[in-house]
């Protein structure tokens, strides 16, 4: 995944790790956190960190690729 200054059309972070297509990301009301769903089966939701440039956690458990994701306003909960 990409992060770019859309006014500049400048790259700003390269967020490795997934190594299939993402389907869905959501980026926080703070700006901080980016939770992507993934192809990934068992791996297929993170959560990242924009200012650090790293993903945080690998949510683990499901069965088959993850199509959508969702993260509450408060950032607690990612469904």
């Amino acid at each position: 995944m990409a992060v770019w200054y859309v006014a500049q059309c400048m790259l700003i972070h390269r967020l490795p790790g997934h190594s299939t297509a993402v389907h869905d990301i959501v980026v926080s009301a703070d700006g901080e956190l980016v939770v992507s769903a993934a192809q990934e089966g068992t791996l297929g939701l993170r959560v990242w960190s924009l200012t650090r440039c790293t993903c945080l956690h690998e949510l683990t458990g499901h069965t088959r690729s993850v199509e959508a994701c969702d993260l509450l306003s408060d950032g607690a909960l990612v469904v």
